[in-house]
């Protein structure tokens, strides 16, 4: 594993836990690490982390801001989903059919 993909674990932990204390690993590509973000659809997750280290980790302003973008057009993206699942939620519960949602938006 390099630095990059560590730096970015070392992120999404800290968000999940949502400790303050981020590690900062050397020679990460910021570029990657915003890439592995939205390969995994966790912009939004790691932006806060970021923003809220952005001196710590030293990260340059346009990556931050190109994250931010990211994490934005992502929620408005999962907003969308929730809206469009709440309509077929709805059709059913009209039909007297339950539903159980098992694996989030991603099914």
């Amino acid at each position: 594993m390099n630095n990059t993909e560590k730096q970015f674990i070392e992120l999404l932990s800290k968000s999940i836990r949502n400790d303050t204390n981020v590690e900062k690993y050397e020679d990460v590509n910021w570029s990657n690490v915003i890439s592995l973000a939205g390969e995994h659809k966790v912009e939004g997750v790691i932006y806060s982390k970021i923003k809220e280290n952005a001196s710590k980790l030293n990260i340059n302003e346009s990556i931050a801001e190109e994250l931010k973008t990211f994490a934005f057009y992502t929620a408005i993206s999962e907003i969308r989903k929730i809206a469009f699942l709440e309509k077929i939620f709805n059709k059913f519960n009209e039909s007297g059919i339950p539903v159980i949602a098992l694996k989030g938006l991603v099914l």
